[in-house]
């Protein structure tokens, strides 16, 4: 399972775990969390039952924490908003048939009245009513930050889980570099906008502003946009 996931080989994957139980799967499910670059494999695991609120009964690791190791936004986006993703791809389905059912209707009737005109016959993709902006699943898909009403419903039980004594937002902020800055600061906003608390203290008595207000003193980076997040 491990080659297929290191290879990047989505249909030996999907076919891998087809017959596997949630059980099975949740190993599998810790890895992909922690692991960037990986996103269709993970909604993959979603899909197929593995919790959002999960929680490693042993290290007492939680989805959250695991996802916000990956560093990676569309890890975290995909944990946070499965469910909400998972609505408007149905409702996506659900208006894409009631599109096709009306299609049929209409040639139907142009059957019976003697109208119809099989060369003309021509599709308005562009001004169907066919909801396109949830096609999540694909990393290169994932692109915006959610609106703020994201945190209106609730779909990680606690998003301030602490392993290691540090929530995912004291995780984030902790590992601030000039590399990874703009996909740590969009991980944290994304954090932020479902509730995160920004006071959350650590181990050190660490919060996350601290650690990313001392991330001024990294060579050549300039954190004043991560300082901001927690000024709003």
């Amino acid at each position: 399972m491990e080659s297929y996931i290191e290879a990047d080989s989505f249909a030996e994957f999907a076919k891998a775990i087809n017959k596997m139980s949630v059980n099975d799967l949740t190993p599998i499910f810790e890895n992909l969390l922690s692991r960037p670059h990986r996103a269709e494999f993970l909604k993959l695991c979603l899909q197929k039952g593995c919790n959002r609120n999960y929680v490693n009964n042993e290290t007492g690791k939680a989805a959250i924490n695991y996802a916000a190791e990956s560093l990676h936004f569309s890890n975290l986006y995909l944990l946070i908003n499965f469910e909400q993703e998972k609505d408007k791809t149905n409702k996506k389905r659900k208006n894409e048939k009631m599109s096709t059912e009306t299609i049929k209707k209409t040639y139907n009737k142009e059957e019976e009245t003697g109208t119809s005109n099989h060369n003309s016959v021509t599709i308005n993709v562009e001004n169907s009513n066919v909801d396109r902006s949830s096609a999540v699943g694909v990393e290169e898909s994932i692109e915006l930050l959610p609106e703020k009403n994201v945190s209106e419903k609730a779909v990680i039980k606690d998003i301030d889980h602490k392993y290691q004594n540090q929530t995912a937002l004291n995780y984030l902020a902790s590992h601030l570099t000039s590399d990874n800055a703009s996909e740590v600061r969009e991980c944290m906003e994304l954090l932020l906008l479902n509730g995160a608390e920004v006071n959350a203290m650590d181990d050190s008595g660490e919060v996350p502003l601290s650690y990313t207000a001392s991330a001024i003193y990294i060579s050549g980076f300039n954190c004043q946009r991560g300082v901001d997040l927690f000024g709003n």
